[in-house]
């Protein structure tokens, strides 16, 4: 895999981070303990999170040392690793797993059906996806406020 040039992805900084601000703002679950941001990139999604749920433990998981390296930067107060979302098996349950434009990029589904399992463990899991015809975003949550969807 090519890194991501992190410089050049902040150079459009407002396009990349307008999709995770509408995400956000669907997020029914005001007080979680626990977020990860699936695919954080140089943090601006991650520094969405930090700002809305500043008592959260919130964790940025990207597979580019340049983004991370970027994101570390930006907030060095949060923790960031280094992981292919691909093989991704979390250590704990989160209350907010969150993955604005990142899911799009896995080789297959397992990923996305992964991520959908926790779900289930989890209160909210949110996620934009982008292709050549179509955005979509969705709030999945199994405590009833899951399908809202545009």
């Amino acid at each position: 895999m090519t890194d991501w040039d992190p410089a050049l992805y902040l150079k459009f900084e407002q396009e990349h981070t307008r999709p995770a601000i509408d995400l956000l703002a669907r997020i029914s679950n005001e007080n979680p303990r626990t977020c990860v941001d699936l695919g954080c990139g140089p943090g601006n999604s991650t520094e969405l999170l930090v700002n809305r749920f500043c008592k959260a433990n919130i964790t940025g998981l990207d597979q580019s040392p340049g983004m991370l390296a970027a994101a570390k930067l930006r907030l060095p107060h949060v923790d960031f690793e280094q992981i292919d979302l691909t093989h991704w098996r979390p250590s704990r349950p989160y209350d907010v797993i969150f993955a604005s434009a990142s899911l799009q990029w896995l080789p297959d589904l397992r990923g996305w059906r992964r991520c959908s399992r926790l779900a289930a463990a989890s209160p909210s899991i949110c996620r934009t996806l982008f292709g050549s015809r179509c955005a979509r975003s969705c709030v999945w949550s199994p405590r009833g406020d899951h399908g809202r969807q545009s």
